[in-house]
């Protein structure tokens, strides 16, 4: 994690301090990922980070040996479960750290909502407010630590995608393309898949299908947005092929799009705002008589696929280095076909670098 940037992002706040539930944020605190957390939502793991000062981790007994063996964090309560609540132990934290009566930045979509009525309760002076901002802030910027992990992630989902895409032929279903991305990925490296979205024909045009029967045909549009985890770390591209002899109007819709791709990676730098790049994106539609609905052109990714910023036309957030963004870009014949761009990009000090291209995509991929 980067501590610093923690401080400043608290720095710009009027917070006293965050409380960190979600287990994204717990474990970008601690250095530590609680397994539990996801599959018992119930054994709540939290950090407590006063501003200025060191940090508490709070987790249930079953969990406080990983803690301690993992963390960096020296103080580390544990409570056991359905004996004594979670939120008390926090209350009291709060209450010995001087915070009780605080303004406090809660990770409010991490928390249920008995729970955040239960510490209501349980600290009334206190004044909590939503601190999703703060820690997203925080979290925007990579270390080189985790820009290399995001790296290694996404150029593994890129040799997949193109090592399952290159062979498909006419015949083949849906669902057999997609359980060999899953396949492949696991054995090349990731530790669980984050979600595989693979269609063809007329299915690709739907924007998140299910993979099924249907068997692909000759001159059929296919494409993936895919995407593991590898350790706590995401990936998330998607790609657009065709299954034997393209169409004329295939090559040239993709060659079109792929320059609108390029270009927009290429204002990725320092400076720019995320704003600034999805109006540059319609501007580069339009002139190409693309018609242009796109809500969002792209968004941060790390320890979640979507982080913050959000590449909208409403995110004045300023590009800065070691940010990584996934860029997407797509266009849609409904009922017939989509096709879909993304790559994993962060931003350097002067120019943007592309993590994810192990392969050449410049050109609509034949495959078969």
């Amino acid at each position: 994690m980067n501590r610093d940037q923690l401080e400043r992002s608290l720095a710009q706040s009027d917070l006293d301090a965050v409380v960190c539930v979600s287990p994204e944020n717990v474990f970008y605190l601690s250095d530590v990922a609680i397994q539990t957390q996801r599959t018992i939502p119930d054994r709540l793991a939290l950090v407590v980070w006063p501003r200025g000062d060191q940090p508490t981790f709070i987790v249930c007994s079953w969990e406080e040996a990983q803690a301690k063996a993992e963390s960096w964090i020296a103080d580390i309560r544990s409570y056991v479960e359905f004996q004594v609540s979670p939120m008390q132990l926090l209350a009291d934290v709060l209450r010995e750290r001087g915070l009780a009566a605080g303004r406090l930045g809660l990770d409010m979509r991490g928390l249920a909502s008995l729970d955040y009525l239960e510490l209501r309760e349980l600290v009334p002076s206190a004044r909590i407010v939503d601190g999703t901002s703060v820690m997203a802030r925080a979290r925007m910027i990579k270390t080189a630590k985790e820009v290399e992990r995001l790296r290694e992630a996404a150029e593994v989902t890129d040799r997949v995608i193109r090592d399952v895409f290159s062979p498909i032929a006419e015949g083949m279903t849906e669902c057999e393309v997609a359980t060999r991305l899953k396949t492949h990925l696991l054995c090349a490296g990731a530790d669980s898949i984050a979600f595989t979205i693979f269609a063809g024909g007329a299915n690709s045009s739907i924007t998140h299908p299910a993979a099924s029967d249907y068997r692909l045909r000759r001159g059929d549009l296919i494409r993936t947005d895919f995407g593991g985890a590898f350790g706590e770390y995401l990936s998330d591209l998607a790609r657009t092929a065709v299954v034997g002899a393209p169409q004329q109007e295939h090559v040239a819709m993709y060659a079109t799009l792929w320059e609108i791709h390029q270009a927009l990676i290429a204002q990725m730098t320092p400076g720019t705002r995320a704003s600034d790049l999805f109006h540059s994106c319609r501007r580069l539609y339009e002139a190409s008589g693309i018609p242009f609905s796109r809500a969002h052109i792209g968004h941060g990714i790390g320890l979640n696929v979507h982080e913050h910023p959000v590449l909208s036309p409403r995110t004045d957030e300023i590009l800065q280095p070691n940010m990584v963004i996934c860029l997407e870009i797509s266009h849609t014949t409904p009922g017939v076909s989509r096709y879909h761009l993304e790559d994993t990009v962060v931003v350097g000090q002067a120019h943007p670098a592309i993590l994810s291209r192990t392969a050449d995509w410049r050109h609509l991929l034949i495959t078969g």
